[in-house]
């Protein structure tokens, strides 16, 4: 019987990445995107596949300098991470963001399209949609509000 699928990692929470920008560091709690240049890592084999991993395999960027990529937001640092380097990442949790507008408690949040490491509040009007089921841009849920840019809100990632 042929293997398809091999359970990698039963947690979940977190993984191993690499920076893969050999200018900027990414700091503990920046909003990571994931590289569009992320194909074909693995071998096509589960058995080899598996054997074959390494931290280089999956490559992220803190997602202010990926502006054109804030729709492919994948987690948040664990850890310092420096150019070229590898470390961990969360993929789900309670974090604390400012916001670039107005969020209140129970808002769905997305990345800021901005320069900044800010949250903002879904759009779905004027947010594009990748598939029809649901926005690509919502990252998660704010659990407090903030009433004005740069106030901090405590938000969970819902990936």
């Amino acid at each position: 019987m042929t293997q398809y699928g091999v359970i990698f990692d039963n947690e979940g929470r977190s993984i191993m990445v690499q920076n893969d920008s050999t200018t900027t560091a990414i700091v503990a709690g920046d909003i990571l995107a994931c590289e569009d240049a992320n194909d074909n890592v693995l071998t096509q084999t589960t058995t080899t596949a598996r054997a074959a991993y390494g931290a280089g395999d999956i490559k992220v960027m803190r997602a202010s300098n990926a502006n054109t990529n804030y729709t492919k937001i994948v987690g948040v640092a664990m850890d310092d991470i420096g150019t070229s380097d590898e470390g961990p990442m969360l993929m789900e949790g309670l974090f604390m963001h400012p916001v670039d507008e107005n969020i209140e408690a129970g808002d769905s949040v997305q990345f800021a399209e901005t320069t900044s490491m800010n949250l903002q509040q879904l759009d779905v009007e004027t947010t594009t949609f990748k598939n029809v089921v649901a926005p690509s841009h919502k990252i998660g849920k704010a659990l407090s509000g903030g009433s004005t840019a740069n106030e901090i809100i405590i938000w969970k990632l819902t990936l």
